[in-house]
């Protein structure tokens, strides 16, 4: 049973973060493009930072990621099926 629960601690974790990461996809999305409408924003962000659209260039994992968690959650599931079988 340990094992099962650090298998889902594991998971958790990697949930907690595709959340986030999606949030910051989005918020980072729409500052890109509050940036394209407003030069003088576009401008002053840009000497804030010199990484504000190196996001794009990384492409966005969340499915691949996912597709992991189920993987993860089945073979817990069958861990569990199997124990009280």
């Amino acid at each position: 049973m340990k094992r099962i629960t650090s298998q889902l601690s594991a998971i958790q974790e990697i949930t907690k973060l595709c959340a986030f990461a999606a949030e910051a996809r989005r918020i980072l999305s729409d500052i890109t493009v509050a940036t394209e409408v407003d030069s003088d924003l576009g401008f002053l962000l840009g000497k804030l930072t010199t990484f504000q659209n190196e996001w794009i260039e990384h492409g966005d994992n969340l499915g691949t990621v996912l597709k992991h968690v189920d993987h993860q959650l089945q073979s817990v599931i069958d861990q569990l099926t199997k124990t009280e079988g």
